[in-house]
Parts: structure tokens; C-alpha cells; sequence
């Protein structure tokens, strides 16, 4: 399988070489959200997206998710800076980027998206475009609620790391200490986990889960399941060696959250995060129902085979069993909630300052900077989401004390000539790209 369209990309070194805009550069916008059929079916379940930000030439280029490259860490200053004074809105936020992005969504045919811009010294924008159901045509509320994917992965891993500065493990324990079950544990650490370097292969990309959940989705799946499909296939390399994006490390980490606090997942997520940020709107899914309200979700394809002829509509979704990603991908929350935990998410709001700067001691795959268990966009922290007909950006500027909120209830668009794009993230693009202009 082919990991990229293309794996070329452009560096902090490069980005900031360019003092001109540059056509060829703009393409890769589009490029770099693609994703070939194969591809498809590892991002369809978690989606990494990382984005990297020029102030010079205003450029977003996106990476894939499932890159598989040497890893070396860099540190957290390398590319904080990156977007640094960059931010000017004469008018208002909503005037400088609410045409450039209507259109994008309109170009991308997305059912319905939520949209929140927040940046010191300017008025929030926060709007919504489109309906929340093909069916009945309800237009989309603000307050809807949407399965969050992947953005499930900073939870775990913040309340994973409140566990360290507890004491309760340490980050360069072997798996194997707290899951001997583990192929190859002994030589795997904690960190290796979160920072996606452990090697072991990734459940939903076997061939026979990608099959089944293509026909039966309403399949309930635990956790232990899960990692078993992972463990029957051989390692993808050697722990430490490579770093590839994996939802079985996160399997890994809920279950060992489990195991040292004696509570499930969910409950530790509530009563460590959720609640004292007062994310009333946000909860973790154990089934296939939504709370109200919500907005329906859409996928073109099945599980396996997202390719659909041009003019096909999507499949409502909505109501698939979510258990399949448990700590990698089962969580629902709201545009609202989602701003309440960007800010404390990227700084270490609920970790000491040594167990944040471990955090953020990123690794470095090709473009794509992850640590652990959290993402760097060009300076922007945050993390991106797919699951179950639905797709999301979370990210936050330290820099410009900006967050960046986008909601779509459209997994990925598939058609003979858009293949791949991811509609939340396309449209973060716009969005980050406006807001860097001049």
C-alpha cells in the first residue's frame, strides 16, 4: 500500500526560505488533503492531519496521517514560533474569512459544518453552514453534537500523563510491566506508545476488521478484541526504530488507565477533564446512539471501499457503533466544549510543567510533528478526528492566543475528481490561510 500521493512536503527551513507566493506551493493545499484508496481505509479511522504554516506565503500543505518514516525528536521551540505576528484582521473575523470559506464549503459539497475562530483582540466568529440532515433539510445548530474521532486521543493522553505525575507510571516503563500480553512488550516503553513508536501494527487496518465492519456496524467491540487483531499481524518495525500513527497504542493506554485506577475510561475522562472544564455537552460513547441534539453523519463508500462514482450521495451513518474506537476515537462533544479544552489542552492545563514539556517533546515524521498523543500544526496544538460519518479540527496558537474549531458531519469525499479530501481540515486550511494574509 501507498502511504502519500506524494511525500514531499515543506519544512520549517524551507517555508520560511520562500519570501514569495508561489503557485506550485498553493497546489499542494490540494495535494497534501488527498488520499489514495488504499490510504483511505487506515485515515477513514483515525485521522492525524498535520498542518504547517508560512507566514511569508501563507501556506497550509497537509500530511498524511499513516507515514511511516525514520523518527527523531525536535524540540518545542523549533516550531512555535512559526506563525508568530502573523494574524491581521482589519475589519472583523468574520469579514475576512466567512467568504473564502462559504465557498470552499460550497466547492466541497459537505452536508453541514460548525465553525469557531477565536483570536485575542478580535470578536469570535462563530457560525454554522448547511444542514445537519440530507433528509429533512434542518438547517445545523451551533449547539449540535458530533462524534469527535481521533481528538479522543488528547484525552486519554492527558489523563494518561496526570497518572505519571501521580507516580502511578512512569514513561519509560516497559508495556510489558502493566500488559504482559503484549508482543515484544518488554522492550516497548509508555512513551513509545504515545508517541505512536511502538511498531505494532494497526487493528483497523486488517483487511478482515475492515471487512466486517463494512457490512455489520453495529458490531460491538471491546477493547481486549481490538488489541488482539493488532497482535495477530507482525509488527510493523522495531520499537523506537520508525514512527507510524497507530489506534492500538491508544487502545493500550485506555487499558492500562483502567487497570491503575480501577474505573472506566469514560469516568476518568469526566471526572479529571470534562467536568471541571465544564464540558456538560461532552461524553464518551459506549454505543451507537447520539444525545440531543446532534447532527446526522455521512460517509461515501463502506468501511473498506470508500471509492463511490461522482454524483452517489452519502450514507447516513450516523448510528454506526463506535466502540470499534474506543480510547482512539469514541468520544461526542460540541463546538462550545471544544473551545473550553483547546486552550488547557495545548498548556498542560491539567499536567505539572515537567510531564507538558515531555508532552510536546515532539517526533518528527517527515512534515508531522506528534507528541504525545497530541499534534503540532505549524505551532498550532491540537489534534484532528474522523469517525462514523463525521470530522473534526481542534487546534490552538499559543502564539496569537488563537483557537481554531472546525465540524463537519461528512467523513471524507470520494468521487473521480476529489479524492480523499478530508472536509474539516480543507476547510482549516482556508481558514488559516485567511487569516495570514495580509
Amino acid at each position: 500500500m501507498h502511504s502519500f500521493y506524494s511525500q514531499k512536503g515543506f519544512g520549517v527551513r524551507s517555508i520560511l526560505s520562500k519570501l514569495q507566493l508561489s503557485v506550485q506551493l498553493n497546489q499542494q493545499l490540494e495535494l497534501f488533503s488527498r488520499r489514495s484508496k488504499n490510504t483511505y481505509r487506515r485515515s477513514y479511522r483515525d485521522l492525524i492531519v498535520y498542518i504547517s504554516v508560512s507566514i511569508a506565503i501563507g501556506l497550509t500543505s497537509v500530511l498524511l496521517s499513516d507515514s511511516s518514516v525514520s523518527a527523531r525528536t525536535v524540540q518545542q521551540s523549533n516550531s512555535a514560533s512559526i506563525m508568530k505576528g502573523a494574524i491581521v484582521a482589519k475589519d472583523s473575523l468574520e469579514a475576512k474569512l466567512a467568504p473564502a470559506v462559504t465557498q470552499r464549503f460550497k466547492q466541497l459539497g459537505v452536508p453541514g459544518a460548525i465553525i469557531g475562530v477565536w483570536v485575542k483582540g478580535y470578536q469570535p466568529w462563530r457560525t454554522t453552514l448547511g444542514v445537519s440532515d440530507l433528509a429533512s433539510r434542518t438547517p445545523i445548530k451551533l449547539n449540535d453534537k458530533m462524534r469527535i474521532g481521533s481528538i479522543t486521543k488528547t484525552f486519554i493522553g492527558t489523563v494518561f500523563l496526570q497518572l505519571v505525575d501521580e507516580g502511578k507510571v512512569n514513561l519509560d516503563d516497559p508495556v510489558f510491566k502493566y500488559l504482559p500480553d503484549v508482543p515484544n512488550g518488554k522492550n516497548i516503553t509508555i512513551r513509545q506508545i504515545g508517541t505512536m513508536q511502538s511498531g505494532l501494527f494497526n487493528y483497523s487496518d486488517d483487511d478482515a476488521f475492515s471487512k466486517k465492519m463494512s457490512v455489520e456496524t453495529n458490531i460491538f467491540w471491546t477493547p481486549q478484541q481490538l488489541i488482539e487483531i493488532s497482535f495477530q499481524n507482525k509488527p510493523n518495525f522495531l520499537p523506537g526504530e520508525k514512527a507510524s500513527y497507530s489506534n492500538t497504542n491508544s487502545i493500550l493506554l485506555g487499558m492500562i488507565i483502567e487497570k491503575l485506577t480501577g474505573n472506566s475510561l469514560q469516568d476518568e475522562i469526566r471526572n479529571r477533564i470534562t467536568d471541571p472544564l465544564g464540558m456538560r455537552q461532552t461524553t464518551f460513547a459506549t454505543d451507537g446512539k447520539m444525545p440531543n441534539p446532534y447532527s446526522q453523519g455521512y460517509l461515501y463508500g463502506t468501511f473498506s471501499d470508500p471509492v463511490v462514482p461522482e454524483g452517489t450521495s452519502p450514507r447516513n451513518v450516523t448510528n454506526n457503533n463506535p466502540s470499534w474506537g474506543w480510547a482512539a476515537g469514541a468520544m461526542i462533544s460540541t463546538l462550545d466544549d471544544l473551545y473550553r479544552y483547546a486552550k488547557p489542552l495545548a498548556m498542560g492545563k491539567f499536567l505539572s510543567r515537567k510531564t507538558q514539556a515531555e508532552r510536546l517533546n515532539w517526533v518528527k515524521l517527515k512534515e508531522i510533528q506528534y507528541g504525545f498523543h497530541i499534534g503540532n500544526f505549524g505551532g498550532m496544538i491540537g489534534h484532528t478526528g474522523a469517525i462514523s460519518g463525521f470530522q473534526s479540527f481542534i487546534g490552538y496558537l499559543p502564539e496569537q492566543d488563537a483557537t481554531v474549531i472546525v465540524m463537519t458531519n461528512l467523513q471524507n469525499i470520494w468521487s473521480s475528481n476529489k479524492e480523499g479530501l478530508e472536509p474539516a481540515n480543507a476547510l482549516a486550511q482556508v481558514i488559516m490561510t485567511q487569516l495570514l494574509k495580509k
